[in-house]
């Protein structure tokens, strides 16, 4: 698809319903407490409010894009049990435990006049997959370009290191392939791809809890021996 299509769509079709932006406050809300609950003042609250509203309208806008490249509507759903898990585990720990972070999913419907005449015309696993992954993603890469912010300039306050934080979180357990997650759509339509997306992200993980290391081509390399080992026993065996 031409760049400038892609631009005419988002400039017709990109936005958010009122029921996305009251699921954004909620969301944000209750995470924002949660993440503000163990060492809590109204200022700590404001800011984990701000940077977990910013955080989820960003998953989810690249989501809208990406779904607009084909053809597809996405919306942002709360998931209710979701919000009622974590914010019950965060209470019954005093605010120990704040990284259960499943605040919802997406829902995708097709956009009939971009569809017109494609190939396969209706949803598809393997175009949802994608859709979906492209979230946890664009968390990653937000969190670490405040990461960066702290590691390589002069410019970074302590937030960004919370804004990484809670990203990186958020990003590992929307992969979880469990509905409404993103990762159900992925697992479900494309194993391969999440297999090495998930593995990218858990081998980025261990990089920086036991090595310190900040490396998305480490992460990768990782993510790739995993999917390899993945393709031989699994796939080849299917």
């Amino acid at each position: 698809m031409a760049v400038m299509e892609l631009l005419s769509r988002i400039k017709n079709d990109f936005g958010f319903s009122k029921d996305e932006v009251v699921g954004f406050l909620i969301s944000a809300a209750v995470f924002g407490f949660i993440y503000a609950f163990r060492n809590f003042t109204l200022g700590e609250l404001l800011s984990a409010v701000a940077f977990i509203l910013v955080s989820i309208v960003f998953h989810v806008s690249v989501q809208k894009i990406i779904g607009l490249h084909y053809g597809v509507k996405v919306e942002y759903r709360v998931w209710w049990y979701g919000l009622l898990i974590a914010l019950i585990v965060s209470l019954l720990s005093g605010g120990k435990v704040w990284w259960i972070i499943i605040p919802g999913g997406i829902t995708c419907s097709l956009i009939a006049r971009y569809r017109v005449g494609a190939f396969r015309y209706g949803l598809n696993y393997a175009m949802l997959s994608v859709v979906a992954i492209s979230g946890p993603i664009a968390s990653l890469a937000f969190g670490s370009l405040f990461k960066n912010l702290v590691l390589y300039t002069p410019f970074g306050l302590p937030v960004f290191n919370d804004i990484y934080r809670w990203n990186l979180i958020y990003c590992l357990f929307t992969l979880l392939p469990i509905p409404p997650l993103d990762g159900h759509y992925s697992f479900f339509g494309s194993r391969n791809l999440y297999v090495l997306t998930a593995g990218s992200l858990f081998v980025y993980v261990l990089l920086i809890l036991f090595a310190k290391i900040y490396s998305w081509i480490y992460a990768f390399i990782g993510g790739i021996l995993i999917w390899i080992i993945y393709y031989i026993l699994i796939e080849e065996r299917g």
